[in-house]
This record gives structure tokens, C-alpha cells and sequence, in this order.
């Protein structure tokens, strides 16, 4: 799959539909990290300076476009796909993908990821995620792409490159 139609595939109706069938945030990017395309992106923006720049560009578009506030932002589910892929595959660049996505409109799982990337952890408290998911040891990113783990704080050692994220993680 070219890069064109993995972009497609997260914009999709049909991707949109299978990753909000979910109840919360931790949920969502489970099922974003069990995506096969989601994965083959993660592989191809990991291991490619050029892909990461379209990643961060492609960001910065979307999160500019016009939308009717009335509703949804139609780009969140492709928002939140392409930030947790920046946040991986380029930890460096997460900080900056996240403040293109915090002035995006009407999203809900992109910004809820913006603002957990932005804030550190220690400042943000129980009403940072959804409350019944912070009770929970936060969970650390480990790396490596093999398959979907998600592995407590507490058992994961040493400090995260881009921190703890209250959901799962590629390893």
C-alpha cells in the first residue's frame, strides 16, 4: 500500500466507524494499534526522514482545514492516527504535532492526545483522561514493532523517550 492510500484507508468512513465503536480513549488506540495499515504506516514513517516530514505536513493541514463547527471535525480519527504514528516513530516531533492539533476544532480523541503529549504527566492530574483510566497504572510506549503490548509503567523499567500515555503502545 502506497502512502496516498494508507492516508485513504485512516480518512476512511469505513476506518472511522471501526475505530469509534469504542467507549473510551485507552480503547481507541487499541484498535488504532491493531490496524494492519496503521502498523505498515508505523514501519514506513519509522524508517523514513521524508515520510515523517509528510506525516508532520499532513498534520498541519488538517488540523488548518475549515470545518462546520456544528459538527464533528471530520479529520479527528485521521488527526489522532497521525499523531500517535508522529509520537512513536518520531518522539521528537510529537511536541510539535500535538500544538497543530491542539488549535484543530471539534476534535475529541486527537485532542485528548495533544493535551495528554503536552502536559507532563505529573502535572495532569485525575481530570486529564477519562477517570476511570487514570486509576490505573499509566502505560509506557516500548520499542520495537513486532506486535501490540500493553505493558504497566510499573513492569515496563526505564522512562519512556516521549513519556507515558494512558493506552496501549507498539512493541
Amino acid at each position: 500500500m502506497n502512502w496516498q492510500d494508507a492516508l485513504a484507508h485512516i480518512a476512511s468512513i469505513e476506518f472511522d466507524a471501526k475505530v469509534n465503536m469504542v467507549s473510551s480513549a485507552k480503547a481507541f488506540f487499541r484498535e488504532v494499534a491493531q490496524d494492519p495499515v496503521v502498523l505498515e504506516l508505523y514501519r514506513r514513517v519509522k524508517n523514513s526522514g521524508e515520510l515523517r516530514e509528510s506525516t508532520l505536513a499532513r498534520i498541519h493541514d488538517l488540523a488548518g482545514q475549515e470545518i462546520d463547527r456544528r459538527y464533528g471535525n471530520p479529520n479527528d480519527t485521521p488527526l489522532a492516527v497521525l499523531l500517535w504514528l508522529t509520537c512513536r516513530a518520531a518522539p521528537e516531533a510529537g511536541p510539535v504535532a500535538a500544538h497543530y492539533i491542539a488549535r484543530a476544532p471539534q476534535c475529541w480523541y486527537a485532542r485528548k492526545l495533544a493535551q495528554r503529549i503536552m502536559t507532563p504527566p505529573a502535572a495532569a492530574g485525575a481530570n486529564s483522561w477519562d477517570s476511570a483510566e487514570t486509576t490505573a497504572a499509566p502505560i509506557r510506549m516500548l520499542p520495537g514493532d513486532a506486535k501490540v503490548k500493553i505493558v504497566p509503567a510499573a513492569v515496563a523499567g526505564a522512562p519512556s523517550p516521549i513519556g507515558e500515555y494512558p493506552f496501549g503502545a507498539v512493541s
